[in-house]
């Protein structure tokens, strides 16, 4: 991918600088190098209780020069990204080089190069700048929390967030090639506080878009206003879960990010290279039911983790990574993929300009089968049906998991009948994937904003999944 527009206004570096500067640190005893260069900002609306309380600005700048040798490895970076600050990081980088073992002797694999771009890969990202003014977002959420008011009793407070985030990078991929990128983001966070029965009580929710407008498309914030009302309706008659062993039915969407914390997490390729991943010598072997296909596809049309290339300058592709309960491939960035002598699977992820990328999930997705969701109920006598998954935690290493559902029901005899307050359920990793026992073809993303927080770099991921049904989760009440 040529770079065909600048990303960067004004008296910046441009593609030629920055290939012109690779080119030297080749010179270095080096397997490889890259050069990451990045415009980032965030604006924020917020508003609480009729009012618009803040209108936020956050802007982050800077190039990133990294260098691996057969035994170390170097980041140098700049906030600045004038040619003076170039020339001073890539000066810096020169000197880190004078520390680095000799390759003599060394042996080196060549640099992982995927297949060349096509235009099928390639689907459109908007290109416009997003923003809003403060007087359109306060009728737009201002209309948001009055029609909330008006269809549920008792709400005590409301709080809506507006956030647009616009990320723009050009960088110098291990091949040498120059690729720009320019990803947009919009979200809206609601937080609603309701009276209840036994006091009052909270609704989390999130709604994301990659459209070029920051308001999102009118039948999707009508679906999304529809459901946080059921959800609060429910929330007011739940009754506390029952404990102990039994089979759980996972809806389409949200419940997804089990599979994200659970499998994805280990099988990317470090938490493998480290064997710390209970997966790692496991490819090509059944580590799952047969139903169980799962992949991380970077080339989803408008997806939450979508993205034209990874942060190494890849090519965005779909990795499939569980084929009909056999393990067939994992999640690579440069590193991994030298290391494991594997393909790169463009999955090299950073934050920032000043991090190292690390191989991270796109949108994770468990796909969908041919089972009917109606008769994945109908096959539990007793058991939980989980429609939101409100948090987490999983232990890579032992595989061990704990989920919280805030909005969870009891199913007797097929049937949802009772909604289910304080709903966890634990288990593990290689368990869970092989006690899968029917998947639906009601396949879904989720709809809210998903993000993603490894070794302290945060960035956007998505997910999804149809109907599943799981055997053997442990179910702890209140």
């Amino acid at each position: 991918m040529a770079d065909t527009c600048a990303p960067f206004p004004g008296d910046c570096i441009d593609s030629d600088t920055l290939v012109h500067g690779w080119r030297q640190l080749q010179q270095g005893p080096i397997l490889f190098a890259d050069v990451f260069a990045q415009s980032w900002q965030r604006s924020a609306w917020v508003h609480r209780n009729g009012r618009l309380h803040d209108g936020q600005l956050h802007q982050e700048q800077g190039i990133g020069l990294r260098c691996v040798g057969s035994a170390c490895s170097a980041l140098v970076s700049t906030a600045d990204l004038s040619p003076a600050g170039w020339a001073q990081a890539l000066s810096g980088a020169r000197d880190a080089l004078r520390s680095f073992p000799s390759l003599h002797g060394h042996h080196t694999r060549p640099v992982a190069c995927p297949r060349p771009p096509s235009r099928q890969d390639m689907h459109p990202m908007p290109r416009e700048r997003m923003g809003l003014p403060a007087e359109r977002a306060q009728v737009f959420l201002g209309q948001i929390e009055d029609t909330l008011r008006r269809l549920i009793t008792g709400v005590l407070d409301v709080e809506l967030a507006l956030k647009l985030e616009e990320r723009r990078s050009l960088l110098v991929s291990p091949q040498g090639l120059p690729v720009t990128e320019q990803r947009t983001y919009a979200w809206l966070e609601l937080e609603l506080v309701a009276q209840g029965r036994a006091g009052a009580f909270s609704v989390f929710r999130t709604l994301c878009w990659r459209t070029a407008t920051a308001e999102p498309d009118t039948r999707m914030l009508a679906t999304f206003v529809e459901r946080l009302c059921e959800a609060v309706a429910q929330r007011r008659e739940a009754r506390p879960a029952p404990a102990g062993p039994m089979p759980l039915v996972l809806g389409p969407g949200g419940p997804g990010l089990l599979m994200h914390e659970v499998i994805g997490h280990a099988l990317e390729g470090d938490a493998i290279h480290k064997r710390i991943s209970p997966f790692a010598g496991q490819l090509g072997r059944r580590i799952a039911a047969p139903c169980v296909n799962l992949v991380d596809d970077g080339t989803l049309p408008l997806g939450w983790g979508s993205m034209r290339c990874d942060d190494e300058g890849q090519p965005s592709r779909s990795t499939l990574l569980i084929e009909d309960g056999r393990l067939r491939a994992c999640l690579q960035d440069q590193s991994c993929a030298l290391r494991l002598g594997a393909d790169h699977s463009a999955n090299g992820r950073r934050a920032s300009h000043a991090s190292l990328p690390m191989p991270r999930m796109t949108n994770t997705c468990l796909m969908p089968g041919d089972a009917d969701p109606a008769d994945i109920l109908a096959s539990v006598k007793k058991g939980i049906y989980i429609a939101e998954l409100s948090g987490g935690q999983a232990n890579i290493s032992t595989g061990a998991f704990t989920f919280e559902s805030d909005q969870a029901f009891l199913v007797e005899n097929g049937r949802i009948t009772a909604p289910l307050l304080g709903c966890t359920f634990t288990g593990s990793s290689r368990a869970v994937l092989r006690q899968v026992r029917m998947v639906g073809h009601d396949f879904a993303m989720d709809p809210g904003y998903g993000t993603c927080v490894k070794k302290g770099q945060r960035v956007h991921v998505g997910f999804g999944q149809p109907t599943v049904r799981v055997d053997g989760l442990t179910v702890g009440g209140r």
